[in-house]
């Protein structure tokens, strides 16, 4: 994590900055997906009602375009995914798998994988005319296949990725609870080694948890998002313990 420093453990921002800083990042993420989306909803209906308007037969050409481009990405990212099992971490995360574990890894990998909204980025900006001033004919048809490919994917995907992983059977299902209860037990330890005791807002036990979170880390036994969460909890016991503290972030402490 950027935001503290791996040997000492100490952050290089207070937890305001920080709490602050992911919930505004999170919501200016949220408001240009939305932005796009709602740019492309603007888009298609006049797409699709343009010069000579869609017949029947361009729309299901349309559909079966992202059908086929959607189909062809996702086993893309499956034979990618298929080479990454193979290569560390994930060979020794998958050692004790045969052929088909692999595969199965690979096909959630890769059910995983999401098309986002860059996608309409690139379609929007394709210019609508070519540079001797003649209409691009067919920046409608992509805008409406890139739409189609784009929610498809997250609504095909997103909404069955959880049978997936269930179906794939790669883990049990109390492994990633196992961790995150083992990861608050070391880094509860952590903070009493340091003399922090009943006081979880201590600087060296945040500390002293911080270098035990990161180091977990660093071998593996926890992934990005239990790292992520554990520290973001750190952060909001220490605002929490300043309840005298104006509103707003200061700025950091060397």
């Amino acid at each position: 994590m950027g935001t503290v420093e791996f040997v000492a453990g100490e952050a290089r921002s207070s937890a305001e900055a920080r709490i602050s800083a992911m919930a505004f990042w999170e919501e200016v993420s949220l408001l240009v997906s939305s932005l796009l989306f709602f740019l492309a909803g603007l888009a298609v209906p006049e797409a699709l009602t343009g010069p000579g308007g869609w017949q029947t037969w361009q729309t299901w050409q349309a559909g079966v375009a992202a059908a086929g481009i959607l189909a062809t990405v996702i086993a893309l990212g499956w034979l990618d995914s298929l080479v990454s099992t193979r290569l560390p971490p994930l060979a020794a995360a998958l050692a004790g798998e045969h052929a088909a574990g692999r595969a199965a890894a690979a096909g959630v990998m890769a059910w995983a994988s999401t098309r986002s909204v860059l996608g309409l980025v690139v379609v929007l900006s394709v210019p609508r005319a070519w540079p001797d001033g003649t209409p691009f004919a067919e920046g409608g048809l992509l805008l409406v296949v890139v739409a189609l490919v784009v929610l498809s994917s997250v609504g095909l995907q997103g909404l069955t990725l959880l049978r997936a992983a269930r179906a794939a059977a790669l883990q049990n299902g109390g492994d990633t609870k196992q961790e995150e209860t083992r990861a608050r037990t070391l880094a509860a330890r952590a903070r009493e080694s340091a003399g922090a005791g009943d006081d979880v807002a201590d600087a060296n036990g945040l500390a002293a948890e911080r270098r035990t979170l990161l180091d977990l880390r660093e071998r593996d036994e926890i992934g990005d998002e239990e790292l992520r969460n554990l520290l973001r909890e750190g952060d909001l016991r220490k605002r929490a313990a300043e309840g005298d503290a104006e509103p707003g972030a200061p700025p950091p402490r060397p």
